[in-house]
C-alpha cells in the first residue's frame, strides 16, 4: 500500500463527495451496544485506578488554508 499526505485532494474515481453518501448514512454509522459501552467504562475504571491521563483527541474539520489549492 502506498502512503498518503495529509490534507492531498484526490481527483481521481476513487473520490468521493457529500452528495455520493446523502441517504446512505446508516451504511457507515455505528450504535455502541451495551458490551461496546461496558469496555469503555471498564477501560476508563481501570485508567483512573492508576492515576492514567484521558485524552480526547481533537481533530480538525477541515484543513488549514494554506493546505488548500486552488
Amino acid at each position: 500500500m502506498g502512503q498518503v499526505k495529509p490534507y492531498t485532494i484526490v481527483r481521481d474515481l476513487s473520490a468521493w463527495t457529500a452528495a455520493d453518501w446523502e441517504g446512505r448514512e446508516h451504511e457507515f454509522e455505528y450504535e455502541l451496544t451495551s458490551e461496546d459501552l461496558a469496555e469503555v467504562e471498564a477501560a476508563l475504571a481501570e485508567a483512573t485506578k492508576r492515576n492514567l491521563p484521558i485524552q480526547v483527541p481533537s481533530l480538525p474539520l477541515h484543513p488549514p488554508d494554506n493546505h488548500l489549492i486552488s
